[in-house]
């Protein structure tokens, strides 16, 4: 009797001490070509043959849709990262650019931004 309840408590203790093996979840890609998903910012799914597997993105890494990857944060465009894109272009502080070509000469190019030619000017 004592023998079984020995067994008993080894077996407890054994069962507690061993976690648990992580489920890794199929994701069901039936009908979808071969390729990379994306789901949200922190995870995307790759997609072969029919089956998925979801990968998450390790921390301080975003989903970058463009490059369709996991990349560091400062990299990706808002709203899944830090990098803030600027739309708007500077304006050229000037339309025609002159110099000459050299002191002796007479001769002046002109480059205009509007008709974004070169053209001699005498």
């Amino acid at each position: 009797m004592k023998s079984y309840f020995a067994f008993a408590i080894l077996a407890v203790l054994f069962v507690q001490e061993v976690p648990a093996a992580p489920q890794r979840e199929g994701v069901d890609c039936t009908g979808k070509e071969d390729g990379v998903y994306g789901w949200g910012c922190w995870s995307y799914t790759l997609c072969t043959g029919g089956e998925g597997e979801l990968i998450k993105c390790e921390d301080g890494w975003a989903f970058d849709d463009e490059l369709m990857r996991c990349r560091i944060q400062g990299l990706v465009a808002l709203p899944c990262g830090t990098m803030a894109l600027t739309t708007e272009s500077a304006e050229p502080a000037t339309d025609d650019v002159e110099f000459t070509t050299s002191e002796d000469e007479a001769t002046t190019m002109v480059y205009s931004t509007e008709q974004a030619e070169i053209t001699d000017a005498y």
